[in-house]
Formats: C-alpha cells, structure tokens, sequence
C-alpha cells in the first residue's frame, strides 16, 4: 500500500532512529566491561525476566524491524531507504560479531547421539545454560533462525536445532518432562512449555523438513486443544491435552491457525509456495481441502486441492489476485504414496517445468484462475526430467 506507506514512513523511521540511538550508548567504552556488547542496545529487561542484560533476543528483533522498514522503504524507492538500509547492516554486523564472541566462550552442549555442539547463549556474557524456560528456550538461540539473522539452511542451524529437539523441549527444567523417554518422545516431544507460542517448527518449513513441520505443529496443537470451547490453552495443566485454569491466549491460538495456513499457502522471500507442507493423508480421501483469500505479501491467494476423476491424478485449483509477483511460483503435490509425478497439465495444456521427486510444478508467471493437474502412475515408470535451473 504505497499511500499508506508514504504516508506513515516518517513514524517508521523515527522508531528506527530510535533504535539508532540507543546503540550509540554502547559504543563507547563501558566501565568494567570487555567490550563484547559494543553496538547493543543498553542492557535491559526480557518479558517476564526481570534481569538487566545485554539480550540476543532484543536485538535480534529490533533488527528485523529495521530491516523490515527499510525494505519498506525501498519497495516505494523512498529517498530515506539507503540509510535506513546501511544502518540495518551496520546492526546486523555487530550481533554476528557479538554472538561469535558469545559462542566461542560458551561451553558446548551434548546432544543424545553424543555429540557435542556449539551454543548459542541468551545474552552477551553468558556462558552456558541460562535459568529456565523463558530465558534457555522461548527466547533461546532459536530465535536466531526465527528473525532472519542466520540462515535456517546453514551449518549453526543444526546445531541449534539438534539441541533444541534433544534437550530443550523434552528436559523438565527448560520443556515439559517426558516419563518414559523411549516410549513416549513421539507423542510429547518437538515443542516448548505454552507449546504454541514459540514458532520453533518454522526453521523445518524453511528447511523444507515437511515431516517434522508437520510432526511439532500436531504435536502442539493436540497438547493444547480443548474441544469443548473450540480452542487452545496456554500450558496444558495438569498434563498434556487438559486445561485447568490457565488461559485461553490469542497470541497461541493466532499462531496455531497461522501454522495451519502455511501448509496452504506461504510466501518466503521472493517464491510463494503453495500446498507446501500439506499432510499427505489429506489428499487421500474423496474431498477436497481447501483455503480461501490468504493474503500474502504477494497478492491475495485462494488454493484447493482434490481428487480428479482419472485415476493417480490430483488436480490443484488456485486463484491467483497478485499485485506484485513472486519470483517463483511452486504449487507442490504431496501425494499421499510418495510416488513421483509423471506428467503435468497446467490450464489443461501439458507442463514440463515440474520436479517428480518434491513435487513442486513452477507456474512462476501465471496468475488468475489457474488449474494445475498431477498424474502420479502406480508403476514404476520412469518421470520426466526436471526442466527447471537445467537439474538433472
């Protein structure tokens, strides 16, 4: 909305320059301090911590609003975007070097295969484990992948993915305890106490880790879900899937129907995704699931999915109202026997640019009505080659 944007940008950048200035508080010198905070904000509080540190998680996020206005910014070629965007990087730089400085001096963590990993601390100075599970895992290194400020595709992500799935989520000190480990991880592990709150199940969407995406949001929605008033508590008190007096939270419901969505339809970056992580059962059965008007940064999207009447084919139906195009366009078909697609119509012609082993048909371009049918053969014939980027 370029009006709008236009209209509200100097608010914009005023909270950036905010931001500016309080980093300027530690630029200089600190008494009795080694200089690992230089271009932080001031030490402060962390939601319910009361503790003044100087906290990855605060910056980390005033950041990705920085980067965020100033991408904004350069959407409308705004002639402040060039130093909103230097002052965003010069941010950028100076947590990565703080969090480096923070890493190197934290002890490694053991992960249940024994292995050991780098950690990530909660703040500048800590070494190791911080005190429960606010500051160790809903504020933890997580967030790091969550704001954008390491890629959920590089070598720190899995360190910090391992830990949290094999000590953060399942210890009674950081996650809800698991009785039986060996017998019951499946059913109780992949999510955090309020287990919809933190969005620790995204990096896998980015990753394109679908089973685990999948597995972590049920996961937390059946902790969580309370049928009688058709929606999610809090912290599921005394056990896992009841309620007691804890509260029904926006915030945790708003996420849950938010995961939900991506499954249909999610945009990242410059490609929108659709049908990305739909659970393959649901395109087993006679019919069609569907979501309707998703807005996107893209445009609005209205996406169903069904079983055609020729037989091995699923027919994908989207209704594109784009007012900026993606780069890409992926429609992906998860088919509920992992069988590879053969061949693919699109608007009833036939379609080379498809990849048989993800699934992902590239209608990058289209927008409008558009019909996107799959044939996935029983046999074990062999698929087309990908015509896409020159892939094998």
């Amino acid at each position: 909305d370029k009006v709008w944007l236009e209209a509200n940008a100097a608010q914009l950048i005023r909270g950036t320059e905010w931001v500016v200035r309080q980093r300027r508080l530690t630029t200089e010198p600190q008494p009795l301090s080694r200089g690992w905070e230089r271009g932080m904000l001031p030490a402060g509080g962390l939601e319910d911590v009361a503790s003044f540190f100087y906290w990855f998680p605060n910056n980390i996020w005033s950041w990705r609003g920085m980067d965020h206005v100033a991408a904004a910014l350069e959407a409308i070629s705004h002639p402040e975007a060039a130093r909103m965007r230097a002052a965003a990087e010069l941010y950028r730089a100076d947590i990565l070097r703080s969090l480096t400085i923070a890493r190197q001096h934290s002890p490694l963590v053991k992960l249940r295969d024994g292995r050991w990993v780098p950690h990530y601390p909660t703040h500048v100075y800590r070494r190791g484990r911080d005190l429960g599970w606010i500051r160790e895992t809903l504020c933890g290194s997580v967030n790091l992948l969550l704001s954008g400020i390491l890629d959920p595709n590089g070598p720190e992500a899995s360190w910090i993915l391992d830990d949290y799935q094999d000590n953060l989520y399942i210890g009674g000190e950081f996650g809800y305890p698991i009785p039986d480990f060996h017998e019951m991880w499946y059913d109780w592990a992949g999510f955090s106490c309020q287990p919809n709150l933190l969005a620790g199940l995204m990096p896998y969407l980015d990753r394109d880790e679908i089973e685990v995406y999948l597995w972590m949001f049920f996961n937390a929605f059946n902790a969580t879900y309370t049928p009688n008033i058709q929606g999610v508590v809090e912290h599921p008190r005394p056990a896992l899937g009841f309620s007691n007096a804890e509260p029904f939270k926006t915030s945790d419901e708003a996420n849950s129907v938010k995961w939900l969505r991506y499954m249909f339809v999610y945009g990242k970056g410059d490609t929108l995704h659709l049908g990305r992580a739909l659970p393959r059962e649901w395109l087993r059965g006679k019919e069609s699931i569907y979501l309707k008007r998703v807005h996107t940064r893209f445009g609005v999207v209205s996406v169903e999915y069904e079983r055609a009447a020729v037989e091995h084919t699923i027919v994908c139906k989207a209704d594109l109202a784009l007012i900026a195009a993606p780069e890409r366009t992926l429609v992906r078909f998860r088919h509920p026997g992992k069988r590879p697609i053969q061949s693919v119509r699109v608007n009833g012609l036939e379609h080379t640019q498809f990849n048989p082993v993800t699934g992902d048909v590239d209608i990058s371009g289209k927008n409008g009505f558009v019909t996107i049918e799959a044939f996935s053969p029983s046999t074990s014939a062999t698929p087309k080659p990908i015509q896409e980027s020159g892939q094998p």
